[in-house]
């Protein structure tokens, strides 16, 4: 049977797709990673910024460089702060901050001083040998419509998230603005780490004791 140029082609094509698509989902998997660095105790967010198949520079939400490793302000039934705990270590205030959020009208709220994962990718590289234009950024949930301005001015050229968090006008913003933005669910993500993981496991009876 002769393969002709346009089945080739088509089969390379479907290849390549499937080669990329594995390193979204390894690069997916770091930016997980860096999530579970982050002290916030609502949501961890991971990001890693990638450029010719190299990491350039990672992030995850927290306060910035010198500040408090607290994310949270724990908020009253009835609307306001409860501060009660804030002149204790930063260890205990988020022991504190986790034990209120389990009683019924209790919540948390993220404090301004928060600065994004993707944020800290982005200046981190700043201020690095590296430049982000052309990279990719790939981000454990979809950036918000703040941080998606920074993406645009950095020159990112694609952004890869895996969970959707509240609104989405940052990823419309991005799309608008000629970013190629894709979602690869958990799932999938899963799904492609087990195609590679799973025949290098090891068999501890078989490669001795």
């Amino acid at each position: 049977m002769e393969i002709t140029e346009e089945t080739f082609n088509k089969a390379a094509t479907i290849f390549d797709a499937e080669k990329q698509l594995l390193w979204d989902c390894r690069y997916l998997l770091i930016a997980r990673l860096f999530a579970s660095c982050s002290y916030a105790l609502r949501l961890k967010v991971g990001a890693v910024l990638v450029k010719d198949r190299r990491i350039i520079s990672t992030g995850y939400n927290g306060t910035a460089s010198g500040d408090r490793n607290v994310c949270e302000q724990a908020v009253r039934p009835d609307g306001t702060d409860d501060d009660r705990f804030n002149s204790l270590v930063d260890e205990e205030v988020r022991a504190h901050l986790l034990e209120l959020n389990q009683h019924a009208g209790y919540n948390l709220r993220t404090l301004p001083t928060v600065i994004h994962a993707e944020a800290n990718a982005i200046l981190k590289v700043a201020g690095s040998h590296e430049t982000s234009q052309g990279s990719t950024l790939y981000i454990t949930h979809n950036p918000c419509f703040e941080c998606s301005k920074m993406i645009l001015g950095a020159g990112i050229v694609r952004v890869v998230y895996e969970n959707r968090y509240r609104a989405a006008q940052g990823v419309a913003f991005l799309r608008s603005n000629g970013i190629k933005v894709d979602r690869i669910p958990t799932i999938e993500v899963n799904r492609q780490l087990n195609k590679v993981l799973q025949p290098n496991k090891i068999n501890i009876r078989e490669y001795g004791r």
